[in-house]
Formats: C-alpha cells, structure tokens, sequence
C-alpha cells in the first residue's frame, strides 16, 4: 500500500515541511492574514510536497489551504490520489471529480467555510511575480462563494520564504548545477564546425539525464543559438542552423534536479575570435567576477549590480548593455527573486541562491533590440555574458559552478 515517500517519491521530510508551514503562519501573523489559499504549481510542491509528473493543464488544478489556525487542506483531483498519498505530508485531502459531484471551486469554498474563514484574510497570489494556477472563472467562483471574506496578495509574503533555501534545498541545487556543469563540459568537447545546434543541445540534454536530473516533469531549458542571424533571438530554442567560423556559440541554462533548476552559462567561438570578439568576452567576463565577488550578506543587490555595470561602461561598452540587470534568483523556477537589477532596494541573505550575468550585445544586435532603426542589419559579432549560480554564506559567498569560464575555442 502506498504512503507519504513511497517508491522514493518524497523530495523532502515530513519536519522540514512543516517547518516550512510555521514559518509561513509566523509571517501571516504579523500581515493579519487568516488563510493562505494556494494554486500555483511551485507554491503547492512548497507546502505540500505534491508535484506533477509533466506539464499539465489547467483542468488539473489544485488547491492548497494552509491556515492560520487548523490543519491545513489539499484540495485535487481523485485521479491524483495514488500520487498524493505518496508525495505529501498532509492528512487533510479533499478530492474532486466526474463521479463526485460539485464543482472545483464549490468545494474549494465550502472547505474555507468549514473552517471558519467565510469573513476572514485570505492570502492568493495576486502580484505579478506569481500566478493564480486556476482560471478566472474558478477564481471568481471562489469568491462569489465567500462574498464577506477579503482576498489579498501573499506573493512577498511566500517569496520571504522561498528565497532562503534550507540546507536540503542548498544540496539540491548543488546537485543540480553540479549535473549541468558535467553536461556542458561533455557537449563542449564535442562541439564542431558544422554541427547544428539541435545536435549540440541533444549531447547536452542526454548528459544531464545519464548524470541523474530529474526524468519528470523534464524541465530543462537549454538557450542554444550562435551566427549573427541569431544573436538577437532571446533565450532561443535550438534550431537546424549550422556552425560556421567566427560563431559565437551561446549555451545558456540548466536542468533541474529534485525540482530544483540550475542556470549557468558558457560561450565557445568556433575558430580564432576576432579581436573584438575577445576584448567583449573579457570584458563581460570581468563585469561578472567582479559582481561575485561584491556579493555577501547584508549588502544591496544594488550594489552588486552597479559594480558590475561600472567595468562594463569604464571598458568602453556601456552602450551595448540591454538592461540594468544582471541576474535572478535561482529555486523551484529558473527565474524568481531576488532580481538582481539597479534599482532594487533588497539585501541578500544567508541561503539565497542567485545567478549573476551581466551581458552586453555587439553594435547590430542591442540597437535592433532597442528599437534602434529598422530591419536587424546582418553582421553581429555576439552576445557575450557567462553566469554562474552563487549561494549567499554566513561569512560571503560560494560558486557552486566551478566550471571554466573560459571562452571554449572550437580549431
């Protein structure tokens, strides 16, 4: 019979969950949040420990209800009982269904009701930085349903949480980017002149699955693109095209390991690099150790942009920047916060995890993409960054990619 962690189901246990859980009451205490009613599929896995085999529709969705007072209560599909009574922790599970009667958002409702929240605070993710995982109809059903309850934004409240990894949560991503660093260095040494980059990522992705990231849901992502016909495609989807000499070759992103995304970044050149090719790579290079080296508790991630930004514009190419951001937080989604960005007002903190990649575009590509002139004038040099994946420590900073950085010369 199955059980919570049964066939190895279980990313984490049982206390460390309801850690996760106290926390989250401790903060909703001081916000005079009575509720949390959660959709997103991050947020539930969070909380819960529930986290689908793929990508699924939204006909799938889930409800999590984490109270202030009382235990809380997963709401799902009963097809998806087998798999919840192996991956959570929670006793308290509501199932919907054809053969069960009431809608989704009916019962969702009514749960609220039975536990005393029909004219309280309920937290959902309403902010920009998060999503509500239900459509719009299920969402205003809820409501209709629980007219005197007043619904609010917890994004900043649960993001409190989720940025500040546990000591389980820290393995998991160094085992993450550990896998990612051992793909890239094998696609690297198989890269060639003429090899397309669908060829280039296959190499990669097989690498990552033999080294042991997660089979389901494969998340994945691998921005492979090279040729001046490319540079300007943003975290592009490897195509057919082939490498030519003097290509700067991008390979940007990372897999996920129990959940938990890595994102690095290396270049290659296949051929000599021309001499700017070289004095842009060295720069960017340069912009993204020197931001490593800024970073420790306490300090702005202001601050850690600007020193970076500041070698990027004393080299000359303050122009070929694109934005004034320089990386992102790193967890359950390849991108969250704390966004590394000029005008953030945050500090880092022991057990975040971030990324750090300033990056700056050839003459061609950053004015097609700042809306600079017309059609996008063939003829770029590249897109120079690499981006490594630092955890914030008591006592400064650790690189958990210690994978050359080097620009990889394919003769």
């Amino acid at each position: 019979m199955s059980g919570f962690g049964s066939y190895g189901l279980k990313d984490f246990p049982k206390n460390e969950y309801k850690s996760r859980w106290e926390k989250a009451k401790k903060l909703m205490e001081e916000k005079h949040i009575d509720a949390l009613l959660l959709t997103q599929d991050e947020n539930v896995n969070y909380f819960s420990g529930f986290r689908y085999t793929w990508y699924i529709e939204v006909s799938y969705r889930n409800f999590l209800i984490l109270p202030l007072d009382g235990e809380p209560t997963l709401v799902t599909p009963v097809s998806m009982r087998g798999n919840v009574e192996a991956m959570t922790w929670m006793e308290n599970v509501t199932y919907f269904g054809k053969d069960l009667g009431g809608d989704p958002a009916e019962i969702v409702a009514e749960v609220l009701k039975k536990q005393g929240l029909s004219n309280k605070v309920i937290g959902t993710e309403i902010d920009h930085s998060m999503r509500i995982w239900v459509s719009q109809r299920d969402f205003e059903a809820i409501r209709r349903g629980l007219p005197k309850a007043e619904f609010v934004d917890a994004s900043k409240l649960i993001w409190k949480l989720r940025t500040i990894k546990s000591p389980l949560e820290i393995e998991y991503t160094k085992r993450s980017v550990e896998i990612s660093c051992k793909a890239f260095e094998k696609g690297f040494e198989s890269l060639k002149e003429g090899m397309s980059e669908c060829e280039f990522a296959k190499i990669i992705f097989k690498a990552m699955l033999d080294e042991g990231a997660d089979l389901g849901p494969i998340k994945a992502g691998l921005n492979c693109r090279a040729g001046s016909e490319r540079y300007t495609q943003y975290n592009a989807r490897p195509s057919n095209r082939r490498f030519k000499k003097g290509d700067i070759v991008i390979c940007d992103g990372g897999t996920t390991y129990m959940g938990y995304y890595s994102d690095i970044t290396r270049l290659a050149c296949i051929g000599k690099p021309s001499k700017k090719q070289r004095e842009m790579f060295d720069i960017a290079r340069e912009a993204e150790e020197v931001a490593v080296k800024a970073i420790r508790p306490e300090v702005k991630v202001s601050d850690v942009c600007a020193v970076a930004l500041d070698v990027i514009k004393n080299g000359g190419f303050g122009e070929h920047l694109l934005s004034e951001g320089v990386g992102h937080g790193l967890g359950l989604e390849i991108h969250e916060p704390p966004w590394l960005e000029l005008r953030s007002e945050e500090r880092l903190q022991p057990g975040m995890i971030i990324t750090v990649e300033p990056c700056i575009y050839d003459t061609p590509t950053v004015n097609f993409l700042k809306l600079k002139g017309g059609k996008y004038s063939i003829g770029g040099e590249g897109v120079f960054f690499v981006e490594d994946n630092i955890l914030v420590t008591e006592s400064g900073h650790e690189n958990l990619s210690p994978l050359s950085k080097d620009l990889w010369i394919v003769s």
